[in-house]
């Protein structure tokens, strides 16, 4: 297996903490988050609208996602798509789809430039076949026909029968699935009407590569993660190092998903492969966070990825102290996220902030919380401002998952929390008074995905203008802090309790291989996707969040 496990007297711990936008959560004996490669979505808006990969692409965004999840190489949808086109295995003559007996037996060039193999480019049977599990449990993944689209299988686990699914079309309502590494028992690719695995091919890694990125994670056959944080038009580092089975040529960078514009950075042989260093000039990229891809050319002629780096660019008011042990996040970082300006004349909130809106939540990166005790909160709210309504008192906290805490009339949804704080009434300074809340981390062990959020009490919001991380807080004797030390189960069937709200399903299936539904949600739709999510959720622009650490040194010794 290729998954953590815990019991009461054992602990497996991951060497290797492979890319994801979403976390997973393994076995049913324990809570502890596991991370998986991102679930990448046919729907996504850097393809969707291309070649007709939104409606159509399922069997390639399949593809995609098993090579990604066994190598940690990304294969760029549009191209693949032309290719498929080009042989008669997409949008051809068997209609729209993919045409499944064409397209995986024709790979070659792609499995020598992506290390990785097809061992059995198409057996009609199920889940249940011999041969199908011990591929999985020997580390390779399959692609899946069901109902009228196409999935992936990434593992098996023996001890409750359940397989791990990635859906590029998640629907919870009729494949049971989320846009995120998914947990389904055998039952449910066995019987149900929608999911039940008629055929599948098989993949497996040919090669082997080690991956680092200073500051950030190491991975093998995965892209190491971090993130850089950098004053916007200001150049920023990059460096770390790689090993590949066919050796390493060069290293280049791309930015936010541009593969036609390649930024080379120095490679350096050693002893234990290749050391890469560089600076990329970030002028005209904007404040906000981009995402820069660190790959490899090797002696071969194939492409590994090394890394995936959040770039976030802000002001240059934020940064880390080291004198006082805080990093200072500033919410011009976040520049491009929904519910993020940069000033705004109503309530004469003039720096950058969040607006904690119904429904919103903010996209904080990947952070790893051990070495904080408090995470300050600093807001500013209307005048009027009433903090309890009706008994309930508005909370603000970080959670592990883009789930927000809803609002007026509901109970605060506590699914996915971290820590949490209370908020306090108005003020009579109202918008000029910039109020604190501070979360108490000393007993929170996390590393993953931050969001922030916070309780709606009818149309108010408050406008969160910084986060400040401290290694170090005065905590009085008591205080009225909350503080949870587990994020609660993300729904998915190994372990955990479904939590988001299901989708009502609006458009039947297309033809196969296409998309098989459009959702519907009583939240705001997200950039016109139609994978199903809770109410209130958010996918974060790339997909992934990175390794936070941003521990950038203020030059002008400002607190």
């Amino acid at each position: 297996m290729k998954h953590v496990r815990i019991t009461a007297a054992i602990l497996v711990v991951l060497a290797i903490l492979p890319l994801t936008a979403v976390l997973a959560w393994a076995g049913t004996e324990t809570a502890l988050p596991v991370e998986y490669p991102t679930c990448y979505q046919q729907t996504d808006k850097r393809w969707a609208d291309k070649e007709l990969i939104g409606p159509n692409g399922c069997g390639l965004i399949s593809l995609v996602n098993a090579v990604h999840y066994i190598t940690g190489n990304f294969i760029d949808p549009v191209p693949l798509a032309i290719y498929a086109h080009e042989i008669d295995a997409y949008n051809g003559s068997v209609g729209g789809g993919t045409a499944r007996w064409v397209l995986y037996g024709n790979l070659k060039n792609y499995e020598e430039k992506y290390g990785f193999r097809v061992d059995n480019a198409g057996k009609d049977a199920g889940v249940t076949n011999k041969a199908f599990i011990e591929h999985l449990e020997q580390g390779g993944v399959a692609i899946c026909h069901v109902y009228g689209h196409f999935i992936a299988i990434m593992d098996y686990d023996p001890q409750n029968n359940t397989y791990l699914v990635y859906d590029c079309a998640a629907n919870l309502q009729k494949r049971f699935s989320y846009p995120r590494a998914t947990w389904l028992t055998q039952a449910k690719l066995t019987k149900s009407q929608y999911m039940t695995v008629d055929w599948w091919c098989l993949l497996s890694a040919t090669k082997v590569a080690r991956n680092s990125f200073d500051g950030g994670t190491s991975a093998i056959n995965r892209e190491a993660t971090g993130t850089v944080c950098a004053r916007a038009g200001e150049k920023a580092s990059l460096s770390g190092t790689v090993s590949h089975t066919d050796g390493v040529e060069s290293v280049y960078c791309t930015v936010d998903y541009d593969f036609s514009k390649e930024y080379p950075l120095q490679a350096e042989k050693t002893e234990d492969g290749v050391r890469y260093t560089g600076s990329l000039e970030t002028e005209g990229f904007g404040m906000g966070e981009h995402l820069v891809r660190i790959t490899a050319r090797t002696a071969k002629g194939g492409l590994s990825d090394i890394a995936e780096i959040s770039l976030r660019l802000d002001d240059g008011e934020g940064g880390y102290d080291a004198q006082t042990g805080r990093l200072h996040v500033n919410m011009s970082g976040y520049a491009g996220q929904s519910n993020v300006y940069a000033a705004s004349d109503k309530g004469a909130v003039h720096a950058a902030h969040f607006r904690t809106e119904p429904g919103a939540c903010l996209s904080l990166g990947r952070f790893d919380l051990s070495g904080y005790e408090a995470v300050i909160v600093r807001y500013a709210t209307t005048s009027g401002y009433a903090a309890t309504v009706g008994g309930v008192t508005a909370p603000i906290g970080l959670k592990s998952e883009a789930i927000s805490y809803g609002k007026r009339g509901q109970e605060p949804d506590r699914t996915a929390e971290i820590a949490a704080s209370v908020l306090e009434d108005g003020t009579e300074g109202g918008w000029a008074d910039v109020r604190e809340a501070v979360l108490d981390l000393r007993n929170v062990h996390y590393s993953g995905p931050l969001y922030l959020s916070a309780y709606s009490q009818s149309n108010r919001y408050q406008a969160v203008v910084e986060l400040i991380f401290c290694e170090k807080y005065d905590f009085p004797e008591t205080d009225d802090t909350e503080t949870t030390a587990q994020p609660a189960t993300d729904g998915t069937e190994q372990g955990g309790t479904e939590t988001a709200e299901i989708t009502t399903a609006v458009a039947a299936k297309d033809s196969e291989g296409g998309t098989e539904t459009q959702a519907q949600t009583e939240a705001p739709k997200t950039g016109g996707c139609a994978s199903v999510l809770g109410a209130g959720a958010v996918i974060g622009v790339f997909g992934i969040a990175a390794i936070a650490v941003c521990k950038r040194r203020r030059e002008d010794g400002r607190t």
